[in-house]
């Protein structure tokens, strides 16, 4: 299995395995996949050298807990007799959309090792540099442009999605220690259920509002 980059829309940088999950999916039962969705840096993943920004494609490690709950999580829901995908979704305004840029060298490198020590993600998407303020809006989180071309690309293998099962992960909450409040507002406007890092992967932070509250039916993602 291989593993396949291409520009949507000019600047998405978008991955994704070669043959798809959803074609080795196709002949399940049910016509809805899950999507399994997530954030990428701080969610999955952090720096290596504590650097703000990776210098390089190697500089990056998981965060604690992330490889063995995400494999044992999406094992239990593989389990049912809907299709399963996996995927990233990641804001990446420093990298310019070009295969020969030094900038996705360096993203590809690291997503590709991502993928490689989890084989069970699927899908990745990045919205890097626009000068198009309208893209810009559309495309990065908060904007749910990214979840509407996988929306599309499920599409394309006569699937829909089944939005009560599926969700998203991320650390972006609007809470007081929190970067900012995208990852939930970009779950609200794919209108996925959202979990954050720190419940899904058990780690010490706590939010500040109730999600599990919110979502009961996916109590046992944080356990």
């Amino acid at each position: 299995m291989c593993i396949r980059w291409k520009f949507l829309n000019r600047f998405i940088a978008y991955a994704h395995r070669e043959p798809s999950q959803l074609e080795l999916d196709k002949s399940v039962s049910s016509g809805k996949v899950i999507v399994a969705a997530f954030d990428m840096d701080d969610t999955l993943i952090t720096s290596a050298s504590s650097l703000r920004f990776n210098h390089s494609a190697f500089d990056w490690k998981f965060l604690p807990n992330v490889r063995a709950t995400i494999s044992d999580h999406i094992a239990e829901l593989k389990k049912g007799d809907q299709p399963v995908v996996t995927v990233v979704f990641s804001n990446q305004g420093g990298v310019i959309p070009d295969f020969d840029s030094k900038s996705f060298l360096k993203l590809r490198g690291k997503v590709e090792g991502m993928l490689k020590a989890l084989p069970c993600i699927d899908m990745f998407f990045a919205a890097a540099i626009t000068k198009d303020p309208e893209q810009k809006k559309e495309f990065r989180k908060p904007g749910p442009g990214m979840f509407i071309l996988l929306e599309e690309i499920i599409k394309t293998y006569g699937l829909d999605i089944d939005f009560e099962q599926s969700f998203f992960v991320g650390d972006a909450a609007g809470r007081y220690f929190d970067h900012s409040d995208d990852d939930l507002k970009f779950a609200q406007a794919a209108h996925l259920p959202f979990i954050t890092t720190e419940e899904f992967f058990s780690l010490d932070k706590v939010p500040t509002f109730d999600t599990r509250k919110q979502y009961k039916k996916f109590r046992h993602i944080a356990k």
